[in-house]
C-alpha cells in the first residue's frame, strides 16, 4: 500500500464527514502494516470522547470483534488510554491512539521522542 509523504488537507464544514474520512484513512494503514502506529489529535479530551473515539470503537468493530461478539485474538480496545490494537494473525499489531494537543507544550511534554508512524489532527 501506498504511504502519503506529504500533508493533505480536508476542509469543508462542520458535519462535512472529515472525521469520518480520517477515521477511514488511518484504518487503511493500520490493516495493511502490523507494526503501524498511529495517532490521531484532537484539541481537548472532550472532543475526542465525543466524536473520534466513540466513532472509531464503531467503525472498526468488524476488524476487532468475531462474529459472537468476543474480541479477537490480539485485539484490544483500551477504554481509559484510548488506543486501539488490530489483531495480525492471532496477536497483537498495529495501533490506534487517540490523543489531545491544546498547543504546541502539549506535543512537546507528551509526543517529544515518539516513535509514531502516522500523526492525523482532527478540527
Amino acid at each position: 500500500m501506498r504511504r502519503c509523504n506529504e500533508p493533505c488537507n480536508v476542509t469543508s464544514k462542520a458535519g462535512g464527514g472529515k472525521s469520518w474520512a480520517l477515521l477511514f484513512e488511518v484504518l487503511k494503514y493500520a490493516l495493511d502494516d502490523p507494526d503501524f502506529y498511529g495517532v490521531l489529535f484532537r484539541r481537548t479530551l472532550k472532543q475526542i470522547e465525543r466524536t473520534l473515539w466513540k466513532e472509531a470503537k464503531e467503525m472498526y468493530k468488524p476488524f476487532l470483534y468475531n462474529p459472537d461478539g468476543s474480541l479477537k485474538a490480539g485485539a484490544r480496545i483500551q477504554e481509559q488510554k484510548y488506543k486501539i490494537t488490530f489483531p495480525y494473525k492471532g496477536r497483537a499489531g498495529a495501533v490506534i491512539e487517540f490523543s489531545y494537543a491544546e498547543n504546541e507544550k502539549d506535543i512537546e511534554l507528551n509526543w517529544q521522542g515518539a516513535e509514531v508512524t502516522y500523526i492525523g489532527i482532527d478540527e
